[in-house]
């Protein structure tokens, strides 16, 4: 063996005393001039025995953490999923919403008209229109009682929708925000 790289180091300063940081201690602690040819291949050989078992380590530790990290990506693209199917169920609900607000105000509309016409009828002789006007009446009541329940179960599912939103922990910005007017509660 070529002694030559043991007289570049203590020719640098360094001291061949001073600790390597790897190996095993009583490496570090003797002059290789000292070592034999098989002290040397022994201290090789536990050497070698010691990068393996760090080698193997790091490949355990790698597999590890790249089955977090897909646990991980699974995890986000279900989120992402969820989000988005709430996000379209909650606009689909708003537009709902606003859809049978629209024709509940036309029914109350119509509704107001017809009051209108049966306190004139009660005026005009008793008769045919006076029953048709009041049949009417009644099935106007019914459709915007129905309606006004309608609206009620949609805005239960909107409260719903926002709450899970809310819930499943994403920041204010990214979430719909359904909001209501005064005037249609």
């Amino acid at each position: 063996m070529s002694h030559q790289p043991l007289k570049c180091l203590t020719e640098k300063g360094d001291s061949p005393k001073e600790t390597t940081g790897n190996g095993p201690p009583n490496l570090a602690q003797r002059n290789l001039d000292t070592f034999t040819r098989e002290e040397l291949l022994r201290e090789m050989k536990e050497l070698l025995k010691e990068n393996h078992l760090l080698k193997e380590t790091m490949k355990l530790n790698e597999q590890g953490l790249k089955g977090r990290f897909e646990e991980l990506s699974a995890w986000t693209e279900k989120q992402k999923e969820v989000r988005r199917v709430c996000e379209i169920q909650s606009k689909e609900a708003k537009e709902q919403l606003m859809a049978l607000t629209h024709e509940n105000k036309k029914l109350k509309e119509v509704l107001g008209k017809l009051k209108g016409k049966t306190e004139r009828s009660f005026q005009d002789p008793p008769g045919d229109p006076k029953a048709v006007a009041e049949q009417e009446m009644e099935q106007l009541k019914t459709q915007v009682a129905h309606l006004q329940a309608e609206m009620a179960d949609l805005r239960g599912i909107v409260s719903e929708l926002q709450h899970k939103l809310k819930s499943s922990g994403h920041s204010q910005d990214s979430c719909v925000e359904i909001r209501m007017a005064a005037h249609l509660k």
